[in-house]
């Protein structure tokens, strides 16, 4: 392995942790993102689609801005993760669809299964959704970076 692949996956690595760490932030403390605990209820989603739908129709009543923040930053925040964990992998199964795609499903759910059991946000099965296709987008990413190497 040359040296600048090595110092690449190190810095992917690097990346990597920071992401995760600022994921962290924002979905268990970030007050701009009504992440507080006081007053609120355990509520829960597992019907796919259903919130989706709900934000898609509901756009004009809610405004774009909410609109697209649930629906496009649930793609967004996810894209990052899919192309970091294959550019910093070493193992070749790490850097595998696959594996890429479960571990999205995996972080994705773990955090919506501490949100609602933290009650800082409600566990919602459109939000697995939407963040595993942002992992699947981050892997194209990732494909396509290395492709123009």
């Amino acid at each position: 392995m040359s040296s600048r692949a090595r110092k690449g996956r190190i810095l992917n690595r690097i990346l990597l942790i920071a992401y995760i760490a600022l994921l962290i932030f924002f979905m268990f403390f970030s007050d701009d993102l009504g992440r507080q605990i006081q007053g609120r209820s355990r509520t829960f989603n597992v019907v796919p689609f259903k919130e989706i739908k709900r934000f898609w129709s509901m756009r004009y009543t809610y405004g774009w801005g909410i609109t697209l923040t649930n629906l496009v930053g649930n793609i967004l925040i996810f894209v990052p993760f899919g192309l970091l964990v294959p550019a910093s992998a070493k193992k070749k199964y790490l850097k595998n669809f696959f594996t890429v795609m479960a571990l999205t499903v995996a972080l994705s759910a773990a955090i919506e299964l501490i949100q609602y059991f933290t009650v800082v946000g409600a566990f919602d099965i459109d939000d697995i959704i939407l963040n595993t296709v942002g992992g699947f987008v981050g892997y194209i990413c990732y494909l396509f970076a290395r492709l123009v190497q």
